[in-house]
């Protein structure tokens, strides 16, 4: 069930692609990409169960992948070190 919500998150956070044939506009989704996006945020979820997914993770980890083109393990990363300082200021 959360993979779900998280697949519809990512086709809902990630554009697809405009291409035009015969001067006719065609939006391609990009499985590949909407997989990796899935495949990190399915893995955040496990290790934190506690937040598992929550929306606005999808925008990060489109931004972490798309625009500064890191990697999945980096992207995950970055995810367990945000949750470090987030409980840290917290605390």
């Amino acid at each position: 069930m959360i993979a779900k919500i998280k697949l519809e998150d990512v086709v809902r956070t990630v554009s697809p692609s405009l291409r035009i044939k015969n001067n006719e506009r065609i939006y391609e989704r990009n499985h590949e990409y909407e997989a990796k996006i899935e495949r990190i945020l399915v893995a955040y979820s496990i290790r934190n169960p506690f937040v598992s997914y929550c929306q606005g993770l999808n925008f990060i980890t489109h931004f972490l992948v798309n625009k500064l083109k890191f990697s999945e393990e980096d992207v995950f990363m970055i995810l367990k070190l945000i949750d470090f300082l987030v409980i840290e200021f917290i605390n």
